[in-house]
């Protein structure tokens, strides 16, 4: 009898034990009142991270396995100089998503979520951003939560705005792709990409408009004369955000609108920023018409502007020719 006794109160202490390791591992508690951490890993052993996002501090549980992605540099690095650490933590977090595999738990995706809306945002980091969303997008089965969380970041305006240009990115591709995508999800991704248009002081904008003239050519879901007008507006915006504005101003002639005629020759003309004017030169090759070849045997005298120039006359001189053949 006394050998069945110790065996029943063995038998009891592991099964408290198992208990405790369950919920150990296995915790996943969204939000906490009284402001402990936040524990949002799943089936593996959890960690407690500080991450700063939308400059408050916020404590967390994470899955182990991805501490290295919030630690960034640890204290052997301390002797290296600020480029270095950057550097090593850089490698180090590509390491972690190289080893995460295509079968991501819901605790991994929501501790990866969490530091793509994290404040550290140099460019080393936001490459690691978008590989996260690559590895996220690259699911076997694409994440439930995935449209709505890449469309969630890309509407908070405190998060920085070339991290949120990717997230348009992302979102322009999952639609490209999503031959299976719910058409729920579809109509989703096309509201945020019309909602990005007004995001003018970012590379939101651009990306977005850039985005909806590429998916409008061969898809009837999408509205391509607001595209259009749309486009043409940012292009006249002289307070736009610059790499958004050279994006529409290109689109333009792509698009062939002729309506914006007027705006592309005043900013090949005028224009101080070179990227945006020679957008605009790229353009009149493509929209231009005979007013234009004086303006573009002048800018040819810019060495900076010569080969786009040479090549806007080119065009312009072809429509010419094919006018003349046609009568």
């Amino acid at each position: 009898m006394r050998v069945k006794k110790q065996n029943i109160i063995l038998l009891a202490s592991l099964g408290a034990l198992a208990g405790l390791l369950l919920t150990y591992y296995n915790a996943d508690i969204s939000a906490d009142s009284k402001g402990k951490p936040v524990n949002i890993s799943k089936k593996r052993p959890s960690i407690k991270v500080c991450v700063k996002t939308g400059g408050r501090t916020a404590s967390v549980f994470i899955p182990e396995n991805i501490k290295a992605l919030f630690d960034g540099w640890d204290s052997s690095d301390d002797n290296l100089s600020e480029r270095k650490r950057k550097r090593k933590a850089y490698l180090r977090r590509l390491k972690v998503l190289q080893y995460l595999g295509r079968s991501l738990s819901k605790g991994e995706r929501d501790a990866l979520y969490l530091f793509l809306k994290s404040d550290e945002n140099d460019r080393l980091t936001l490459h690691v951003k978008d590989e996260i969303m690559c590895l996220l997008e690259t699911q076997q089965t694409l994440p439930s939560e995935f449209i709505d969380s890449l469309i969630a970041i890309s509407q908070i305006q405190d998060l920085d705005g070339d991290l949120r240009g990717y997230t348009i990115q992302h979102l322009r591709r999952a639609y490209e792709k999503g031959k299976n995508l719910p058409e729920s999800d579809k109509f989703k991704i096309r509201e945020a990409l019309y909602k990005a248009i007004d995001d003018r002081a970012t590379p939101v904008a651009g990306t977005a408009i850039l985005a909806l003239a590429d998916l409008s050519q061969n898809n009837e879901d999408f509205d391509f004369e607001m595209i259009c007008q749309n486009t043409a507006k940012l292009a006249a915006d002289d307070s736009m955000h610059i790499p958004s504005r050279i994006t529409a101003v290109r689109l333009c002639g792509t698009l062939n609108l002729e309506n914006s005629l007027k705006t592309v020759r005043k900013v090949a003309d005028t224009a101080n920023d070179k990227t945006l004017r020679l957008a605009a030169v790229a353009a009149l090759g493509d929209i231009g018409n005979d007013d234009d070849i004086g303006t573009l045997y002048k800018i040819k005298k810019i060495k900076l502007y010569k080969k786009a120039a040479e090549l806007s006359l080119s065009k312009i001189e072809q429509r010419q020719n094919g006018n003349r053949s046609a009568l």
